[in-house]
């Protein structure tokens, strides 16, 4: 029996809940940039959770230093960090190299929106950041 991509979310969502000050606080952005992640993982969702866990609570750890610039580029960022420092914390993917045009690309996205150019919204939608404004934590 396969799991469905619905599962998939749900399981993800759920295990963005990280404990803070003996509270659960869900963490949005992690869990958006992972379900643009899953379809580049090398293995099945359900073998590659927790590796995918660490990689989105270690990128988390490097975004909120980083204030001063959007998430979408903090993305990007962060992937330029690790291939640049510690390539093998790629490994958990498919192709590197796809990771590294996702998140270019929803930069771009991003970036098109803020300066309302033409085609932005189609932009958004294609990097598959159109409705990540709308999670909300359940």
């Amino acid at each position: 029996m396969s799991i469905s991509r619905n599962d998939d979310l749900d399981s993800l969502k759920q295990a963005m809940y990280w404990t803070e000050n003996g509270k659960p606080y869900f963490h949005r952005d992690a869990y958006t940039f992972g379900r643009s992640l899953i379809p580049l993982l090398k293995t099945s969702f359900s073998e590659s959770k927790d590796s995918l866990v660490d990689f989105l609570k270690s990128y988390e750890t490097y975004r909120v230093s980083r204030t001063d610039v959007c998430l979408y580029a903090i993305r990007y960022y962060y992937i330029q960090k690790l291939l640049c420092d510690d390539p093998s914390r790629l490994g958990i993917f498919t192709n590197v190299k796809k990771v590294e045009s996702l998140v270019k690309k929803q930069m771009e996205a991003y970036r098109k929106g803020v300066k309302a150019e033409e085609g932005w919204q189609d932009s958004m939608k294609e990097a598959g950041i159109w409705d990540d404004d709308k999670v909300k934590a359940e």
